[in-house]
């Protein structure tokens, strides 16, 4: 295909699917951060001064809305709040609560409604789902393959030749209005490349990572199902006597999650992040408990996962900057306004520049 050809399909492409690319980095760009916006705004304290308990999160939870509790989550790193979820009459609910006061901070339905965590819930479904549930998920994903395309393609026209790269990515901005946004175009599409095509790539990738986990022969989080503890027998251990019983395994691990026994079983599960993980809040490492003794049933070491694991499991890390730290997230979020920066030159060069007859 002749150079033209591949300069119309990056053109027609970036003008067909331009909007959406400008929502995903927007949104994206917001929610670099979402969880220290959201903690800081709801109005958490200071970190948890040693271990977390969960204990008073979920009596604290169950006092304010009546139901069962399925699951307790930290907000942030280090642990600020928790958020606790509550089955209210089959309705999902979320009871965020200071993690060290035990104070209730929100109680919102799942969506999270018109309340301050609503809007970062809105935001977050509107950049993964497009508000259309699982149809829009796999719209995003296409879309996603459609920009790493894109950006592929713009590479290798923007390309400079031996010994101008520091002209091209520096340029001299001369000529025409048209000639000047093309230059802008070209320097800020190349410097934006990798950083744009690993977060187009991670992103497809978490959108069919179940297709990938199983192509990729990854386990993942799924347990066997010896370590689901079917019983009518009372769960004697606590959600806290649960987690320190899983941090026994790991000692240098952290606690990120808590999924309390289902109705008819007896198992509790315990998600941590040890050091190493890619991610900044939470991690892959598990230990289901049986709920009657305390037995370790099942653990996972995220550590010592297969590859495949190993690979899916920092796909979000990748996408947002989590696996460099904050320097990393700084980044993605720069990288979400550039790519607003450069969509709107390359939209300028379409507007402004003459025909060719």
């Amino acid at each position: 295909m002749a150079r033209r050809h591949w300069l119309l399909v990056h053109r027609w492409t970036a003008l067909a699917l331009g909007l959406h690319w400008l929502l995903l980095a927007l949104t994206g760009f917001l929610l670099v951060f979402h969880r220290e916006i959201e903690t800081t705004w709801i109005g958490a304290g200071s970190p948890v001064a040693g271990p977390v308990r969960v204990g008073p999160a979920i009596a604290a939870a169950q006092e304010a809305l009546p139901g069962r509790v399925t699951r307790v989550v930290v907000q942030d790193m280090p642990v600020r709040a928790l958020r606790v979820f509550v089955n209210v009459r089959d309705v999902p609910h979320v009871v965020t609560v200071d993690a060290e006061s035990s104070r209730i901070l929100s109680a919102t339905p799942l969506d999270g409604g018109a309340s301050r965590t609503g809007i970062i819930r809105f935001i977050y479904v509107l950049h993964q789902q497009l508000l259309l549930g699982h149809n829009g998920e796999l719209l995003v994903g296409a879309s996603g393959l459609f920009l790493l395309l894109t950006a592929l393609i713009g590479v290798w026209l923007g390309w400079p030749r031996r010994g101008q790269w520091k002209r091209t990515l520096w340029p001299r901005v001369a000529g025409k209005p048209w000639q000047k946004l093309y230059v802008l175009h070209r320097s800020a599409g190349l410097i934006v490349a990798v950083t744009l095509t690993l977060s187009a790539m991670t992103g497809a990738g978490m959108v069919w990572s179940k297709q990938l986990r199983q192509w990729l022969g990854a386990a993942g989080l799924a347990q066997p199902a010896s370590s689901t503890v079917r019983s009518d027998a009372p769960v004697r251990l606590s959600p806290d006597g649960a987690v320190a019983r899983a941090l026994l395994a790991y000692p240098q691990a952290h606690f990120v999650r808590l999924d309390l026994p289902a109705p008819g079983a007896a198992n509790f599960v315990v998600q941590m992040r040890q050091p190493g993980e890619l991610r900044a809040t939470f991690g892959t490492t598990a230990v289901s408990v049986d709920g009657r003794d305390g037995n370790v049933l099942w653990q996972r070491d995220a550590r010592q996962a297969a590859w495949g694991d190993t690979v899916l499991d920092a796909l979000f890390a990748v996408h947002n900057g989590e696996w460099l730290g904050v320097p990393g997230r700084i980044l993605a979020a720069l990288v979400g306004l550039l790519l607003l920066v450069t969509a709107g030159f390359g939209l300028g060069i379409w507007l402004l520049r003459p025909a060719r007859r």
